[in-house]
């Protein structure tokens, strides 16, 4: 199966409690958005994602994707991009 996640970089959180408060934490590759899995068929080919990416934060971020074998959990491929520019 495929799996398709929208991510974003360059977030922070201020922790307000605990041992960390008053620690600005920076945060990397949060999802966003995801997207139900994707069968493949038998020549590997999987439908085209539809839908609308939130594109909160699309200077920051990008999709990323990665092939899954469904019985295992065995990960065959993955690969992430950053968003492309639809003005170019």
């Amino acid at each position: 199966m495929l799996q398709v996640a929208a991510y974003e970089n360059g977030l922070s959180s201020t922790v307000s409690a605990g041992n960390n408060r008053g620690m600005v934490l920076e945060h990397d590759y949060v999802v966003r958005q995801w997207f139900d899995p994707l069968p493949l068929d038998d020549s590997g080919s999987a439908a085209t994602v539809y839908g609308e990416v939130d594109r909160t934060g699309a200077g920051r971020g990008g999709v990323a994707a990665f092939v899954q074998v469904s019985r295992t959990g065995e990960v065959l491929q993955a690969l992430a991009l950053p968003y492309c520019d639809p003005a170019r």
